[in-house]
């Protein structure tokens, strides 16, 4: 749980910052541009690729989760303030 917050807010730090989302990709990717390590570069970018990917995944599944929990609290308040009122 705790690598799914961390990563999750790691995801949207990047997103609010997109020149330390262009830095962290040329870190993950590093040497991609020398032709003896451009295998080892593409499977590292690849590898951020599909760890983003999840990350993006997980911050959008915390965001829906919170969401549908405030919708459920707003909708049982007031469902209950609307039981209340007919009953006076």
């Amino acid at each position: 749980m705790a690598w799914a917050v961390r990563h999750a807010w790691r995801c949207i730090m990047l997103c609010v910052n997109p020149i330390r989302l262009v830095r962290e990709f040329a870190v993950v990717s590093g040497g991609w541009w020398n032709k003896r390590s451009l295998i080892a570069g593409m499977d590292r970018t690849f590898d951020f690729i599909f760890k983003f990917g999840a990350t993006i995944l997980i911050a959008i599944g915390m965001i829906i989760g919170v969401l549908a929990l405030w919708a459920a609290i707003i909708f049982v308040s007031i469902w209950s303030l609307f039981f209340m009122v007919s009953y006076l």
